[in-house]
């Protein structure tokens, strides 16, 4: 006869006294693993797991025989391997007064689960008063689904400073916490504060149309700065007579970034730097 056992991914499929009741065993009796199960183990413990007792296993192997006082005493399993799903099975016979059965069948079916799908960080850089606009594949790049599940949407669960800038979606300010959907992911922006520039982030979930991510990825925002109007100041003087010196400053919106000033569009004259 074949005994169907059933249990679901990453979980462990447990015997129980019930499984061998039709090899009626007595104390005289072994049963006898004849072969293995496919992507997993089969483990037990002569003593049943309480809260005096951790779950010690020892892997059985192909052959091995164990008496049953041993066997019923203790816990026997079969522990699939990680994210496997399918059918698999092994065959097992019982010894009684010293003869052995037949061949028996176990047929252990795994049934899927849905894992959680697991996501990176993502760089964005961009310049001083320029958007930053996102693209579905900047998100589906570091999106990895252990089932092969795609990206369904994301989720932004943390703004970034808004002192530096805002996201805005479809060009409406962006609530946290909202969810996008792939084809919206295209219509993400980041806008930058006027004449700010810095580093900033903001914090997103994925989702595989059953799971979130349970931990958030992290997108950082590097804005670079670019130079602003340098400042200078009309100069009045009279023909063939040079101008008091020429004084060109830095835009106070700036910083170390600026390291030259370039000139051009001289009309009417000459400028000279250190009588040059």
């Amino acid at each position: 006869s074949m005994l169907v056992k059933t249990g679901l991914e990453d979980t462990d499929i447990i015997f129980t006294d019930k499984d061998v009741e039709d090899f009626n065993l007595n104390g005289t009796s072994y049963l006898k693993v004849v072969s293995l199960p496919q992507n997993g183990s089969l483990l037990y413990d002569h003593v049943k797991p309480s809260p005096d007792h951790e779950f010690t296993p020892v892997q059985l192997s192909e052959g091995q025989e164990v008496h049953v006082s041993v066997l019923l005493s203790g816990i026997m399993l079969y522990r699939p391997e990680t994210n496997f799903s399918g059918t698999v099975s092994f065959l097992w016979r019982a010894n009684k007064n010293g003869v052995w059965t037949d061949d028996d069948m176990v047929k252990l079916i795994v049934y899927p689960v849905n894992d959680a799908p697991v996501i990176g960080n993502i760089n964005m850089s961009g310049t001083e008063d320029t958007n930053i606009n996102f693209q579905m594949t900047d998100f589906s790049s570091v999106f990895n689904d252990v089932d092969g599940d795609l990206l369904n949407k994301i989720k932004i669960t943390g703004l970034p400073d808004n002192t530096l800038g805002s996201l805005v979606v479809n060009n409406n300010p962006f609530i946290v916490n909202t969810e996008i959907s792939p084809t919206e992911i295209a219509t993400l922006t980041f806008k930058p504060q006027k004449d700010k520039s810095g580093r900033t982030e903001f914090l997103w979930n994925a989702f595989d149309g059953e799971s979130w991510t349970q931990s958030a990825g992290k997108c950082t925002l590097d804005i670079a700065p670019i130079g602003d109007t340098p400042i200078s100041q009309s100069y009045v003087t009279l023909e063939d007579t040079a101008t008091s010196p020429i004084f060109i400053t830095r835009n106070a919106m700036d910083g170390d970034e600026i390291l030259y000033f370039k000139i051009s569009n001289i009309q009417n004259g000459k400028l000279f730097v250190d009588g040059n």
